[in-house]
């Protein structure tokens, strides 16, 4: 995924370019990741109401993901309802979460800086 997320920008009266993740298509955990940082607070999950017949979740694994299925009976789509504000309940009590340093594009810059001239020269006109 990270390579489809990686852009640049040229700036043709500086004679620059930046190269690097944009955020609009990473989101933010890329910075998290790169910088390091503390989140507050998770987004919730939308509010539904679940019906007999639509795909909702039915249980949540160790790893905290939904088994989501097609909801045959009405105690499927209550529980499936039931499971949403749970999880909506739980994100809004979470202590904040702390991601250490773990830089990537830096790194990765720096042992590939004197073959850049050779890769982007016929590249930007």
């Amino acid at each position: 995924m990270l390579r489809r997320v990686i852009r640049y920008e040229v700036d043709r009266d500086r004679d620059e370019a930046v190269i690097g993740p944009v955020n609009e298509i990473a989101g933010r955990l890329w910075n998290l990741h790169e910088f390091g940082g503390v989140v507050t607070k998770r987004r919730k999950l939308k509010r539904h109401r679940f019906r007999v017949g639509q795909h909702g979740p039915i249980r949540v694994t160790a790893l905290g993901k939904f088994v989501r299925t097609l909801l045959q009976t009405a105690a499927q789509a209550n529980r499936a309802t039931r499971l949403v504000e749970e999880e909506n309940e739980r994100r809004g009590a979470n202590k904040p979460r702390r991601y250490p340093k773990r830089p990537f594009m830096k790194p990765a810059l720096q042992a590939n800086q004197s073959r850049l001239p050779k890769f982007w020269r016929d590249s930007v006109k």
